[in-house]
């Protein structure tokens, strides 16, 4: 081989061992952006599952909530009825 044909190939070389260099850096960042990512979609997955819990509490606390409101009722109504029955008492 001619020292101008070394020359060339030995400037590929060169370039692919650069663009080597390059792709390997640029893998090394996407691992890092995919670890990144994959804490951040824990940490979204830990708050929607608290996020359902407190959901779920809600739903238990207007279901009591809403039972208490009729028991408040009835008792409102049957101290209204002890109310008028004492009224119509004679104490005399």
């Amino acid at each position: 081989m001619n020292s101008e044909k070394i020359e060339i190939l030995s400037k590929l070389v060169a370039s692919v061992l650069e663009e080597s260099d390059k792709l390997k850096a640029e893998v090394q960042r996407l691992n890092e952006k995919i670890e990144e990512m994959d804490s951040e979609n824990r940490a979204v997955l830990d708050r929607n599952l608290k996020a359902q819990t407190d959901l779920k509490k809600l739903y238990a606390l207007e279901d009591s909530n809403r039972k208490m409101e009729k028991e408040k009722s009835a008792v409102r109504s049957k101290v209204n009825t002890l109310l008028e029955n004492l009224e119509k008492m004679d104490f005399a």
